[in-house]
C-alpha cells in the first residue's frame, strides 16, 4: 500500500466517524422518546405493584410496545430526518434496531410465559433490558468515538448486573432512574448543544 492509499483510507475512515456522529444526533430523538415512555411504564407498575390498585401493566406495555415501534415506524417513513447512508450508519441503525428487538423480545417473553411456566421473572426484564442497552451504548460508543457513551455503557453493564440479585418490585424505580440519567436527559443536553453548533 503507498503513502497516497494509506492517506485516502485515513480520510474515507475520519469522514464515515464524523457522519456517524451525525446519525448519532439523529437517534438521540429516539433515545429520549423511547426513554420517557419507558420511564412512564416502569414508574406505572412500580406503583401498580406497590398499591395492588389493579392488574393493567400487561395492558400498559403492550400498548408502550405498539406506540414505541409505531412512532419509530413514523418517524423514520415520514419525518424530517437527516438522511444518513454510511456502511457505519447502518451498523449503527442495525445494532439499535436489533437491541429493540431484543428488548422487546426479554420483555414479551417475560409478560406472556411467566403466569404458566415461570421462564423469565418480570422482575429481571430490567436488568437483562440494561445489559443489551449496554452493548448498544458501547457499540455505538466505539463507532463513533465517544467516550461518554462507552462510558454510559460500562454504567449500563454494572448497574444491570447487579440489579439481577435484587428480587424487589424496588427495582423498577432504580431502572427507571437510569433510563433517565443515562438515556433521556443525555438525549436531550445532545440535541441542544448540536442545535447551536
Amino acid at each position: 500500500m503507498n503513502k497516497e492509499t494509506a492517506i485516502k483510507d485515513i480520510e474515507f475512515i475520519k469522514n464515515q466517524i464524523e457522519l456517524s456522529k451525525k446519525k448519532l444526533l439523529v437517534m438521540s430523538y429516539d433515545a429520549v422518546y423511547w426513554g420517557i415512555i419507558v420511564f412512564i411504564g416502569l414508574m406505572y407498575s412500580y406503583f401498580e405493584a406497590l398499591y395492588r390498585f389493579g392488574y393493567y401493566s400487561f395492558y400498559v406495555w403492550i400498548s408502550i410496545i405498539f406506540i414505541g415501534w409505531g412512532f419509530q415506524y413514523y418517524h423514520e417513513k415520514f419525518g424530517k430526518r437527516v438522511r444518513i447512508r454510511t456502511f457505519s450508519s447502518k451498523i449503527l441503525n442495525s445494532v439499535w434496531v436489533g437491541a429493540g428487538v431484543t428488548m422487546t423480545l426479554i420483555a414479551l417473553s417475560s409478560m406472556l410465559t411467566y403466569s404458566t411456566n415461570k421462564f423469565v421473572n418480570p422482575i429481571a426484564i430490567a436488568p437483562l433490558i440494561g445489559l443489551v442497552l449496554g452493548m448498544s451504548y458501547f457499540v455505538t460508543g466505539v463507532l463513533t468515538e465517544s467516550k461518554v457513551m462507552i462510558f454510559f455503557s460500562i454504567i449500563w453493564w454494572i448497574s444491570s448486573f447487579s440489579m439481577l440479585f435484587i428480587t424487589s418490585i424496588h427495582i423498577l424505580p432504580s431502572f427507571a432512574s437510569l433510563i433517565l440519567l443515562l438515556q433521556v436527559i443525555p438525549g436531550i443536553m445532545f440535541n441542544r448543544k448540536n442545535r447551536f453548533e
